[in-house]
């Protein structure tokens, strides 16, 4: 510690400790002169003056405490609020906005660059349109949010309506236009030849140069840059001017009709080249706000008046927690203006504000995320939304191909990714609540076009996707714990530290809890959660036990692996069987075959039985080979062991349609030899319904060995039938046999 640092602590604890000493020993003299009246009051018991006493100091502690546990609190949220159009706010820029005024007035082509967040619209705004409210040379024209949109059709209805609302269009114009039009700022101007008579008449008749504003240019060559760089190199003005609305800007630069500034982030002010159309144009570059003039905002904001202050008590943590904020979001004395518009409105939540408080909810990263988090639980209360689908919107307006700029969504598009996000539809009319809220938060940005009337949202700020993410994360924190140890887990080059990227003991008990409460799931990431079970051992057993549960967890992966190879065996010997001739050779793969069956429908996926009977009655239907076709039905016949009395029945359904349809004998044969097997497997229930489907099958008689197949079949399942099922049936049988033709089985009556 610093010497200073020293003195300053050695004053202040002295001050708290006359302070404190001062307080006892005016609580001390109080309860002494007390007790001496009460003393010289005659008839009161000795004991009076000791209780009062005790209270006397009780109430002093208590107050000492109070006065300790005392802290600042914000009266007036909105006191902290700032906006980029309020010329109050726009501290430190006194320089900038005449820097910028002098250029815009005596250059045609002006470029400002700055990185984002550093308040270059609130300069433009509340600084450079206030200042040339004052001056008639130029009119200026701010092209409203959604210009950035398109390439040029929508850019040229941008700037229709800022020739509407600057008040500039003339007479001659509105005359032509009907009551309907009059109602949409954008038709006003319908072609882009009236939107250029237009700027010359401003310049030639009210002697007013036209500036036109371009704002978040970075945002419309990143909208389009496949346009603005076709090989990987910007466009340059020539070809740009390919464009009608381009070259409309660059002819009336030409003819000093018009002038133009470009606002646009530096680390994208390269592509400022493509609007240089009279050769390179020095750019003004803005930077951050000094520190002190953003600590005489905060002390301006916040000291309100004796009757109406802003914060309750501010020496009791708010002047401490200024210092404290200041001090973090500087980097060297200067201040991100954006940056302490996002502080300042999660400090907005705060219950107390003090120094504890604030560390408590992570510092200024936490308090970004603190900030949006509070805009998504509030709107999410408001309107009857899950949280997960308000944030789900915000993480949707995050561009994917460039995660540190936002993007225009549709109101469509956020109704899908709200139902989605809810696992639900979602009413029109609760979106629009849920939007509505947000941008009253300052989260998000609505511009419309007139022309249209399409509404497009956007997050308030580049900056705001720093807290968005971030609130993300800690809201699905377990899934991005994992995929962060996970991929650390990959990038290890040595066993070592691989081992040290294995989650920890803790950190597993934690992941696990979470999962039973269905917080999370493993996903692809559950065998990099399984062999971390490994360090288990190494805290209870040391590396011995830890090395034994490595080699089970190996054991565990390759019986896993097993059910892989044993499929595969499986489809192998399908395709095989059919290029086999020796008997012995086939005989030996069908007891293999019927192996691996049993291994994948006991071990694994009982289900599979089933299937694999349809695939050998199938095989069955393309051999005549008798080695072939006896194999296929003691395979068949083995598969049916592992079925139960509904899969048997539908097995059964099948092979008597195959019966029906086939005229090869040893088929039939094989065929009937299975059925037979399948029968010990059936319920009552289930035979009754085979029974039926063999009546409709030899109804009317046929070719003569299927009806007898089918009247074996018959005879091996009326041993499941009770003995009135089979009296039914009697009569019905002998009326099948003396039938005259054969009928189909009905798939529908399996």
């Amino acid at each position: 510690m610093s010497d200073v640092g020293k003195v300053s602590f050695s004053e202040s604890a002295q001050k708290q400790l006359q302070l404190i000493g001062g307080i006892v020993s005016a609580v001390l003299g109080i309860i002494i002169n007390v007790t001496d009246l009460i003393n010289k009051v005659p008839g009161l018991p000795r004991h009076t003056s000791w209780v009062l006493g005790g209270a006397i100091f009780l109430f002093g502690i208590w107050m000492l405490v109070k006065w300790r546990t005392r802290y600042s609190r914000l009266l007036k949220p909105d006191a902290l609020r700032l906006d980029r159009e309020n010329a109050e706010h726009l501290v430190g820029r006194a320089e900038d906005i005449n820097n910028l005024l002098q250029q815009c007035l005596a250059k045609q082509i002006v470029f400002l660059e700055g990185e984002s967040g550093s308040g270059k619209s609130a300069l433009v705004r509340a600084g450079l349109l206030t200042k040339l409210k004052d001056d008639k040379s130029v009119q200026p024209l701010l092209l409203d949010d959604w210009w950035v949109n398109d390439w040029e059709r929508i850019p040229i209805r941008a700037l229709k309506s800022a020739l509407m609302t600057s008040g500039a269009l003339g007479c001659d114009a509105k005359a032509k236009l009907t009551d309907g039009q009059l109602k949409s700022a954008g038709r006003h101007l319908p072609a882009l030849a009236d939107v250029e008579r237009e700027l010359v008449r401003i310049n030639d008749d009210e002697m007013r140069t036209p500036l036109i504003i371009f704002d978040q240019f970075d945002d419309y060559q990143a909208r389009n840059r496949e346009r603005f760089l076709p090989n990987k190199v910007w466009l340059d003005p020539a070809t740009l001017r390919q464009s009608p609305f381009w070259d409309m800007v660059a002819r009336l630069l030409e003819q000093d009709k018009l002038r133009c500034l470009f606002v646009t982030r530096s680390d994208t002010a390269a592509g400022l080249s493509s609007v240089a159309f009279f050769g390179s144009v020095p750019p003004m570059r803005l930077d951050r706000v000094r520190s002190p003039y953003i600590a005489e905002l905060l002390t301006r904001l916040t000291e309100g008046t004796p009757t109406t202050p802003v914060i309750a008590d501010p020496d009791a943590g708010w002047t401490k927690l200024r210092e404290r904020i200041i001090r973090d979001i500087s980097e060297q004395d200067v201040i991100l203006p954006q940056q302490l518009k996002i502080v300042l409105g999660g400090i907005q939540s705060l219950k107390r504000l003090n120094l504890k408080q604030y560390e408590r909810v992570g510092g200024v990263a936490g308090i970004e995320a603190f900030y949006v988090e509070q805009q998504i639980n509030g709107t999410a209360r408001k309107v009857g939304l899950a949280p997960s689908q308000v944030r789900a919107l915000l993480v949707n307006l995050i561009d994917p191909l460039n995660p540190t700029k936002t993007r225009f969504c549709g109101k469509e598009d956020l109704l899908a990714v709200a139902a989605k996000a809810g696992g639900k539809p979602v009413a029109s009319d609760e979106l629009d609540n849920a939007l509505e809220e947000l941008e009253r938060g300052e989260m998000l940005r609505s511009p419309s076009d007139p022309e249209s009337g399409r509404t497009t949202y956007r997050l308030d700020h580049d900056y705001l996707i720093r807290g968005v993410l971030a609130a993300e994360r800690r809201a699905d924190r377990w899934h991005y714990l994992l995929e962060d140890r996970a991929k650390a887990f990959q990038d290890a080059g040595t066993f070592w530290k691989k081992w040290k990227a294995l989650l920890p003991v803790g950190t597993q008990c934690r992941l696990a809890l979470a999962r039973v409460r269905g917080q999370f799931r493993y996903g692809n990431r559950r065998g990099y959660a399984l062999w971390s079970l490994a360090r288990l051992p190494a805290r209870m057993l040391g590396v011995v036990g830890s090395f034994v549960l490595v080699f089970g967890l190996l054991a565990l992966a390759i019986f896993w692996n097993m059910k892989d190879m044993e499929r595969a065996r499986i489809d192998s010997f399908f395709k095989e069987i059919h290029s086999m001739t020796n008997s012995r050779e086939i005989h030996a793969q069908t007891r293999m075959f019927e192996q691996n069956v049993h291994a994948v429908v006991e071990l694994w996926q009982p289900e599979e039985a089933l299937a694999i009977a349809g695939r050998i009655i199938e095989t069955m239907r393309s051999t005549s080979n008798t080695d072939q076709m006896s194999a296929l039905q003691e395979a068949l016949v083995d598969v049916t062991s592992d079925l139960k009395p509904e899969e048997a029945q539908t097995l059964g359904s099948s092979i008597l349609r195959e019966i029906q349809n086939t005229a090869d004998t040893a088929q039939i044969n094989a065929l009937t030899r299975a059925f037979a097997a399948i029968s010990f497997h059936l319920r009552p229930d289930n035979a009754q319904a085979l029974a039926e489907l063999i009546y409709h099958a030899i109804k009317g008689g046929g070719d003569p060995s299927q009806r007898h197949a089918l009247g074996s079949a018959l005879s091996v399942i009326s041993s499941q039938l009770k003995p009135e099922q089979v009296g039914t049936l009697d009569g019905s049988i002998v009326e099948a046999i003396q039938g005259g033709r054969t009928v189909p089985l009905s798939p529908g009556r399996d």
